[in-house]
């Protein structure tokens, strides 16, 4: 007896291709590639009859089918409403009942849309999508088809990567192994201190070098310590170092005269010689501390301004403003002024008797200032030594002609008037 054995045909996994009506032309060549290759797909056009409940069957379709694959392209991304988002919405629905390492959602693309930013559920961003252009089979579809038959519904899809991810993954999905970031390079150590220096025998050379090392020593200890220190400290303590050598600096450098014109010039010499030959001619008052007073008093006696032999830049200024004033007083009331040999140091009392014991009845004296280089004159009363009038002036800005000038009109404004 005979008979025929019917073996079953073995059951094929199913997939659920959705895609949106722009794509139909590459969805049928994707669909029979996979159909050649053994697998059963469902596709609106083969599966859906007059009559049918459409969206009921979908949506079963969707829960009972094993493999879910999205078709995505640039007609899904220009479309903002669709019956392909609904079903790829269903799809991530029906993810979250399995697990996360389970293969269920295999995306496909047809052209170059690349996943950051795309139109999709964020499911689908959790697996690597295969990239299909126009529908095409490429190895890496035929590696995933040989997969799916052989039934192994774990892991991720062999394919390659989504070009530019960007998207943040779902916290579900396992992050993939990475290797631990190389360990940070500790900080460099700081140099050694250097070695304190040691004397080593008595004795002249020994103790010169010994002197060397410990300097060599504390200027390095220094600066490392310097270097060491916070950023402020430093940034601090140059500034301080640099404003102290310009102050050190400015303070020691000679202050330099500033040149007269030489219509000054020739003014001064002009009242110099005036007042030599009113002095070689007119009777004036010259005494000293042990002098006895002159015969005829006078009504201002004036003291040389600062030093009388004092070459330097501030005692030039003073002959000069001395000179053009006795000059100017001589000229305005020569037989009211005089000249009174006195020390340029000596107090306003001792100054003050000095005028008294000439018969008069001001004193008339300029002293340097060398703290604020200025020059200061002093008229002062004989009979009390109270200063009547008194003004400063400042070497390098005021001109000595023009001191003089000042100092003879509030002199002579103090004078007694003449009988």
């Amino acid at each position: 007896m005979s008979s025929d054995v019917h073996q079953s045909e073995p059951r094929r996994p199913s997939v659920f291709l959705s895609y949106a009506s722009e794509d139909r032309v590459a969805a049928r060549a994707l669909r029979d590639t996979l159909i050649a290759a053994g697998l059963d797909v469902w596709y609106d056009e083969s599966k859906l009859g007059g009559g049918d409940a459409w969206d009921q069957k979908i949506r079963r379709q969707i829960r009972d089918c094993e493999y879910f694959m999205p078709v995505i392209s640039a007609s899904t991304e220009r479309r903002s409403e669709g019956y392909f988002r609904r079903e790829w919405r269903l799809a991530a629905e029906r993810t979250l009942d399995m697990a996360d390492d389970v293969l269920f959602l295999l995306p496909v693309v047809l052209d170059d849309t690349s996943d950051g930013g795309a139109r999709v559920p964020d499911k689908f961003l959790s697996v690597q999508w295969l990239r299909l252009p126009d529908g095409q089979s490429t190895p890496e579809l035929e590696a995933l088809v040989h997969r799916l038959l052989r039934g192994d519904h774990q892991g991720p899809v062999a394919a390659t990567p989504p070009a530019k991810p960007s998207r943040t993954r779902p916290a579900a999905v396992k992050p993939a192994p990475t290797s631990p970031p190389p360990a940070a390079a500790p900080p460099p150590l700081p140099p050694p201190m250097p070695p304190f220096p040691h004397l080593a025998s008595n004795g002249i050379g020994p103790l010169v070098k010994f002197a060397a090392e410990v300097c060599w020593w504390v200027l390095s200890a220094g600066w490392m310590l310097f270097n060491r220190s916070p950023r402020f400290v430093r940034i601090f303590l140059t500034i301080w170092v640099a404003a102290f050598l310009i102050a050190r600096c400015s303070r020691d450098r000679e202050p330099t005269p500033r040149p007269t014109s030489p219509a000054s010039s020739e003014e001064i010499r002009t009242t110099i010689k005036t007042v030599a030959e009113k002095l070689a001619g007119a009777p004036g008052v010259t005494v000293t501390g042990t002098m006895a007073p002159p015969t005829g008093a006078k009504a201002v006696v004036l003291t040389r301004f600062g030093n009388g032999d004092d070459n330097t830049p501030a005692g030039r200024y003073a002959t000069a403003v001395f000179t053009a004033c006795y000059g100017r007083l001589l000229t305005a009331r020569p037989s009211d002024a005089g000249m009174l040999e006195w020390p340029g140091q000596a107090s306003a009392t001792e100054f003050a008797a000095a005028a008294r014991q000439a018969s008069a009845a001001f004193g008339l004296r300029g002293v340097y200032r060398p703290d604020d280089d200025k020059l200061v004159v002093t008229l002062v009363r004989a009979s009390d030594g109270a200063e009547a009038w008194t003004k400063s002036f400042l070497i390098d800005d005021a001109e000595p002609t023009d001191a003089a000038a000042e100092i003879a009109t509030e002199v002579l404004a103090l004078l007694p008037a003449r009988p």
